[in-house]
């Protein structure tokens, strides 16, 4: 979307009273549209990188992301797209990557993520009732993401290079009652 307005606040407590920091509070002006609660990230994030032999090269991470207040687009009974804060949403992933010389013009590249992307507490209204999605995982979130690249690089390019690709985006549901 088209942010107009982005201010970042410095780290303070999610809740009153709380004790902890979070890693980011942020106020959007989106669409002219007033957000007036702010979101609530808090991330816990890991991983591991590394070379061997200057041949392979390889890297790991994990993450655990929870979100409150999310700003999300949503359908009105109408079919009419509002942006609004949601209740509470998790993000929770592994991504893997490897790649290796074969020769000294020839590399190849894979690239593997797997995640789960939920609704914690998510309550909207539709024809006139509240629906909560809680539970649920969120629309157009897909549970895996796979990519290899071989490239090939010969010194008379100067280094340009020809590629192959191959991409593959896993299953994902495409409304938010996961249908």
């Amino acid at each position: 979307g088209d942010v107009n307005n982005l201010q970042v606040a410095p780290p303070q407590p999610c809740h009153p009273g709380e004790s902890k920091t979070i890693d980011a509070v942020w106020h959007y002006d989106i669409h002219q549209q007033q957000i007036q609660r702010l979101i609530c990230l808090k991330s816990l994030e890991g991983g591991a990188r590394g070379q061997v032999s200057g041949r392979f090269m390889y890297s790991m991470s994990v993450y655990d992301m929870h979100i409150e207040n999310d700003i999300l687009t949503i359908l009105d009974a109408q079919g009419a797209q509002t942006t609004s804060n949601a209740g509470e949403t998790r993000h929770r992933g592994v991504e893997l990557s490897a790649g290796a010389m074969i020769t000294h013009d020839l590399r190849l590249d894979a690239v593997y993520s797997t995640s789960k992307q939920n609704y914690v507490e998510w309550v909207i209204p539709v024809a006139g009732q509240n629906v909560s999605y809680a539970g649920k995982t969120i629309e157009t979130a897909p549970h895996t993401l796979a990519n290899l690249l071989l490239s090939y690089s010969p010194n008379v390019l100067n280094g340009g290079r020809f590629a192959v690709e191959w991409s593959k985006t896993g299953e994902y549901y495409g409304d938010p009652e996961n249908t």
